[in-house]
């Protein structure tokens, strides 16, 4: 087309000369200084109506130079968008693809994040952000999870304020990373940080913070809560007198009685060397499973690689509206020591 002094004028002659039947994307270019480029993008109004959106570019040196920027930008695994003062999307990199599929980052153009069917409450999200980053000038990120098609991705977001020649913010600019990964390796790692590696029965970490939750429904009222303790007796000679490697097995055959006999809710962990909790949520009749646990763990023999006769000394105690954690292991703890002085004076009186 002839170039020249890009005037409303000429824009508006050769619009009208060169205007698509269509309602497509196209581009008209000027080839003289100024070099310009001018996209018309439609747009659908709610009323069913179309206009369309011009975006002129003149290309000064710097911009010319920002070419390299912008492809890099078109390139990132990141998702960056722009958006204008009334939260219309005026640019997405081709990453929103992988996401918003059949949706491509052309969809998006000229359109907010709830005309774009976007959950109401990630639309609400999104255009909070971009009001309090228009509003205040200052960077803010925020985490959130997206219904990508191959199910849940969580993402962390960043938004920075972009300011015009006059020092008002004009735009805003949203990368989003994807994080799903990470989360995923960071719930493993808090599973790990509360699991005993031997048993994978909780840790007495994982087994304190899972009773101090409970402990919290009780004292509302919301239900009840039993705690027993196990001691295996004499577990030092069984890893004398058959190794630690016997001794191990005894440890993960335990865990795996305890598990078995779990109820929904319960839990168990190791909280110990050689002592293990168990957590009654809700039982009636959390006397009667602790004796059922004791008779199991006396029956395991060498078919699961234990030396035969393993014994346990238990403590069994209820949660009161007033106890801590701590009142309860102090309870069952003085309880299982009771017992296990029992079975020494048993156990010596039977061999005088």
């Amino acid at each position: 087309m002839e170039s020249g002094a890009l005037t409303e004028s000429a824009l508006t002659a050769q619009l009208a000369a060169e205007w698509p039947s269509e309602a497509a994307d196209f581009t008209l270019s000027g080839t003289g200084p100024p070099v310009w480029q001018c996209v018309i993008t439609p747009l659908d109004e709610p009323d069913g109506s179309a206009t369309h959106m011009a975006i002129v570019r003149l290309p000064t040196d710097s911009q010319l130079r920002n070419d390299a920027d912008f492809a890099l930008v078109e390139s990132l695994p990141d998702i960056v968008s722009r958006y204008d003062r009334n939260l219309r999307h005026l640019y997405v990199n081709p990453s929103l693809d992988k996401v918003t599929a059949p949706l491509t980052a052309q969809d998006h153009i000229g359109k907010d994040h709830y005309e774009l069917n976007n959950a109401p409450e990630m639309a609400a999200l999104f255009q909070s952000v971009y009001r309090t980053v228009f509003a205040t000038g200052e960077v803010t990120q925020q985490d959130f999870e997206y219904p990508a098609l191959d199910g849940p991705r969580h993402f962390v977001f960043r938004v920075v304020p972009e300011y015009g020649p006059d020092g008002e913010i004009r735009t805003v600019l949203n990368t989003a990373r994807d994080i799903t990964e990470i989360k995923a390796l960071q719930r493993e790692l808090e599973k790990l940080a509360r699991s005993d590696p031997l048993t994978s029965l909780l840790n007495r970490r994982g087994f304190v913070d899972r009773a101090e939750a409970e402990l919290q429904r009780v004292r509302r009222g919301d239900g009840r809560l039993s705690l027993l303790l196990l001691d295996i007796d004499d577990f030092k000679l069984v890893n004398d007198r058959s190794g630690h490697g016997a001794g191990d097995l005894v440890l993960i055959a335990i865990g795996d009685v305890l598990r078995e006999e779990l109820a929904s809710g319960d839990f168990a962990g190791r909280v110990g060397g050689d002592e293990f909790c168990v957590a009654f949520v809700d039982s009636p009749a959390a006397e009667v499973r602790a004796q059922r646990i004791r008779h199991r763990i006396s029956g395991l023999d060498e078919r699961y690689g234990c030396t035969p006769g393993v014994g346990v000394s238990i403590g069994l105690t209820a949660a009161g509206a007033d106890d801590s954690f701590a009142d309860l292991i102090v309870r069952v703890d003085e309880a299982m020591y009771r017992e296990k002085a029992a079975n020494r004076a048993r156990a010596n009186h039977g061999s005088a």
